[in-house]
């Protein structure tokens, strides 16, 4: 009698916790499934996954290190990063894990144009800007 008494003890306590190890297994399923499923359809909406497949995609990620002491919220340009490459940049702009870097204000093309001078007035057109030198040495018999 105590024989059975104790291979019952020994059979419940052990599928008990067998019972406990199947639900923890089931839970952390569950929740790797919903974050997969976050994962994908972010970047589904980012259009990430019409340029690489997820697997890159995690890969890449995986290799964005941070240091431990670095600001709460990141920046792609505030120096924090350990090793990371500028593709790996992109892809956490797109996913909105990054701050971008502001980029300047586009320039307009081509030479600037000219500001034309008003400080003398405008000489009259039909008239040749001769000083009075010219018309004296040059033309003795013109009287001014």
């Amino acid at each position: 009698m105590r024989l059975k008494a104790e291979i019952w003890y020994r059979l419940t306590f052990s599928q008990l916790g067998c019972l406990f190890s199947l639900l923890g297994s089931e839970f952390i399923n569950f929740i790797s499934t919903m974050l997969t499923c976050r994962m994908l359809r972010k970047a589904r909406g980012t259009g990430l996954l019409e340029k690489v497949s997820y697997g890159e995609l995690l890969d890449d990620l995986s290799s964005a290190w941070r240091m431990v002491d670095s600001p709460e919220v990141p920046a792609t340009d505030d120096g924090f990063w350990v090793h990371t490459l500028s593709y790996v940049f992109d892809e956490l702009e797109a996913l909105g894990l990054s701050k971008p870097i502001p980029k300047p204000a586009p320039k307009k093309r081509g030479r600037p144009r000219k500001n034309p001078v008003e400080d003398k007035p405008k000489r009259p057109r039909g008239l040749v800007p001769y000083s009075t030198w010219f018309w004296k040495y040059a033309c003795p018999s013109f009287e001014t």
